[in-house]
């Protein structure tokens, strides 16, 4: 006797035991009996002649089922907008019902639909947030640290990278609008102010990070970049530097430059202060990358303008500076001192003798100090 086997996961065939006889063409004079009950299907091919109750010209495949909110109901003895309430934890439920509701949830292995769960309340689980990219340490930080705090609360995060393109931004924000993300934390260095407010205007919560916008003042949180380059020169002019270089950001990226145009200005403003006068020679427009660490370097150099400090835009474009240094034959601290900023892990234990300032400290914000 051959014997056959699906399993099933459907509620529907719950508690069922169904018994026929089928014809099977291909045997003359056999028949099958087909047994079915609440987890699997079994076929017994028997090879004596039984009377046909139900003929057949082909066994029907087993059809794969997805458990739906009416099954759990059903199962569960309530309505499905009892289930429904209970997957939402909007209204109050009694506990006993809720339990009743849950088991049945967990019985059927039934997983709750997102989707369907965010078209009904115009809100998911999700929080978006847009960076610029991911190979900056400093977005990805940020991401990294909204994930664990929102996963207290047992949220999810959506990153989606804009790579400093004002049409990808746009796109980028509208995709994370269409998975009707609870709130959007927005970064991004291309985009006008204007068309910022256009896209959040009436719309989900959104968390402007970086450059204060008119119309989302709101929920913003932004460094205030002028005090934090003027900490950071001052700290160097503490250490006895009158000689000091700055190596900043891009100032033909949108939004970004006007983070560099404030530290610049931040960091000129220290030196006249402390009766130095500003030497453009020793200020490099670069980009915030281990690259642009590099290249501003050797451009620096190629200056030949004397140094003994240098201000650099990140801790990731420090690790570019000391390339650079290594390749002149250039010491650190010995023949030049540097500090940069985020105070990243990986600085404390990658670099020795090097100082970073912990920005966070200077974070101003319209909103709350949890992200969410």
């Amino acid at each position: 006797m051959e014997t056959e086997k699906w399993r099933f996961s459907s509620s529907t065939i719950h508690k069922i035991l169904y018994a026929a006889t089928l014809h099977d063409k291909k045997r003359s004079g056999a028949s099958s009996f087909c047994a079915i009950d609440w987890q699997e299907i079994v076929f017994l091919h028997s090879f004596q002649p039984i009377p046909l109750l139900f003929p057949f010209k082909k066994i029907p495949p087993p059809v794969k089922y997805m458990t739906n909110i009416y099954d759990v109901a059903k199962l569960a003895g309530v309505s499905h907008s009892t289930v429904s309430r209970v997957i939402n934890e909007k209204d109050k439920v009694k506990d006993k019902t809720r339990q009743s509701v849950l088991s049945a949830m967990k019985m059927l292995n039934y997983v709750p639909n997102d989707a369907a769960t965010s078209l009904a309340s115009r809100k998911s689980s999700a929080i978006g947030i847009t960076v610029p990219g991911l190979d900056i340490l400093f977005y990805s930080g940020v991401a990294n640290r909204i994930e664990q705090t929102i996963r207290q609360d047992n949220l999810h995060l959506i990153v989606a990278t804009c790579q400093r393109n004002q049409t990808i931004e746009k796109e980028t924000i509208q995709f994370l609008q269409s998975r009707m993300c609870s709130v959007i934390v927005v970064m991004v260095e291309a985009t006008s102010d204007e068309e910022l407010v256009k896209l959040f205007r009436g719309k989900e919560s959104v968390i402007k990070i970086g450059k204060k916008v008119r119309g989302l003042d709101h929920s913003f949180i932004r460094i205030d970049e002028d005090t934090v380059e003027t900490l950071a020169t001052e700290y160097l002019l503490q250490m006895g530097h009158r000689k000091i270089a700055r190596i900043s950001g891009n100032l033909a990226i949108g939004q970004q430059a006007i983070y560099v145009q404030e530290r610049n200005l931040g960091y000129q403003r220290t030196l006249e202060k402390a009766g130095i006068s500003f030497n453009s020679k020793l200020l490099v427009d670069s980009t915030f990358s281990t690259e642009g660490g590099y290249l501003g370097t050797k451009e620096l150099l190629s200056r030949k303008t004397p140094f003994t400090a240098i201000l650099v835009g990140n801790d990731q474009m420090a690790i570019g500076v000391y390339s650079a240094f290594n390749e002149a034959g250039l010491k650190i601290p010995e023949d030049v001192s540097i500090i940069g900023h985020d105070d990243s892990d990986f600085a404390r234990y990658f670099f020795q003798n090097y100082g970073s300032h912990d920005d966070s400290r200077l974070w101003s914000h319209g909103y709350s100090s949890r992200i969410v």
